[in-house]
């Protein structure tokens, strides 16, 4: 019975400090992304959102505040991009500024973007490939899911990031 209790008792630790290290991952990639929609089109004057799909994004902003325009990228890399990576499902998020390699901000095992108008009804991926359907984005949903990097019988135990942000620089 106490080797039974023992075991359980370093499963029950293992879980929670896999399941702690998850959510330490998509509090920080999470904060890095949060930012840096929130100043979608800071100081731009033409056109603010250049791509907007299910898994990437890619817009202006004057994110520094050096008074230099700045273009940032968000997407997701390919699994085999992640080798190592005990988690099966587990792809690269990548963040890219300017002409800059791309930044990995984390490892996730899924990373969307849904597109909302005025009225908060989801826009249609379809109509955001012109600049006159990503004109209508108002705000923008963001999905990042984070798993251990290990199973617990057999399950990934997962966290999610998920944030509707409102730019201000969109309702102009």
């Amino acid at each position: 019975m106490m080797i039974q209790l023992n075991t359980t008792i370093s499963s029950l630790s293992f879980e929670t400090q896999s399941s702690q290290i998850s959510q330490i991952d998509a509090i920080e990639s999470g904060k890095i992304l949060e930012f840096d929609l929130y100043k979608i089109g800071y100081k731009v004057q033409t056109e603010k959102i250049k791509i907007a799909d299910s898994t990437t994004i890619k817009f202006l902003s004057d994110i520094d505040n050096d008074n230099t325009i700045d273009s940032i990228r968000y997407f997701t890399g390919n699994k085999s991009d992640l080798p190592n990576s005990p988690n099966p499902n587990d792809k690269p998020v990548y963040r890219k500024f300017n002409n800059n390699q791309p930044e990995m901000i984390g490892a996730a095992t899924e990373f969307n973007f849904a597109y909302f108008d005025s009225s908060g009804t989801q826009l249609n991926y379809s109509s955001l490939s012109n600049v006159s359907g990503r004109k209508k984005i108002k705000s923008i949903r963001a999905l990042i899911r984070f798993e251990t990097a290990e199973p617990h019988n057999s399950v990934y135990q997962g966290v999610d990031f998920l944030r509707i942000i409102r730019p201000e620089n969109l309702n102009f």
